[in-house]
């Protein structure tokens, strides 16, 4: 999962909305308890704010999701 979260912020420092969302998705799709309060909902929100198209229609499901399993 680190990698993952690296990798978001590689792309969000080079600008990459594309990657920033793939990885964001990737985050979101293997849900782990114990970390970051936040932390994947809060990088979703930011990937969806810089997507375009279906990506940030996947990130908005993604969020959704993610907020709705947090309670």
């Amino acid at each position: 999962m680190a990698d993952l979260v690296e990798a978001w912020h590689r792309a969000k420092a080079t600008g990459d909305g594309e990657a920033m969302a793939a990885a964001a998705l990737a985050l979101a799709a293997h849900p782990t308890f114990g970390g970051v309060p936040g932390g994947v909902p809060a990088l979703l929100f930011e990937a969806r704010s810089r997507a375009e198209g279906a990506a940030r229609t996947r990130l908005a499901a993604a969020l959704a999701r993610a907020w709705a399993y947090a309670g």
